[in-house]
C-alpha cells in the first residue's frame, strides 16, 4: 500500500510460487519503467441458462470477472 498518493516511487514485482500467491513471496525486485496507465475492470459473466420464473432449468447466478492492464512506457536517454 501507497502512504503517500503524491510520492513517486518505482514500480515493484513480487514472485511467488504459485498463483495463489500466499505467503512473503519469493523475491522483490524494481522495474526500471513506471507504469504509464493501469486500469482495473470488473464485469459481470452471466451463465446461459433458463431465465429466472420460467419452467425449466433455474438460473444459479453470475461470475464476477476482473481484468487488469499495465502499461509500460519507456522513457530514458535517447528513447531507450
Amino acid at each position: 500500500m501507497i502512504k503517500n498518493p503524491f510520492k513517486l516511487e518505482k514500480l515493484k514485482i513480487r514472485v511467488y510460487k504459485d498463483g495463489k500467491r500466499t505467503g512473503k513471496g519469493e523475491d522483490t525486485f524494481e522495474v526500471m519503467f513506471n507504469p504509464e496507465s493501469y486500469s482495473l475492470q470488473y464485469g459481470n459473466v452471466y451463465q446461459k441458462k433458463q431465465g429466472l420464473n420460467t419452467s425449466g432449468r433455474v438460473k444459479t447466478g453470475s461470475i464476477v470477472v476482473s481484468e487488469k492492464s499495465l502499461s509500460l512506457k519507456r522513457m530514458g536517454r535517447h528513447g531507450y
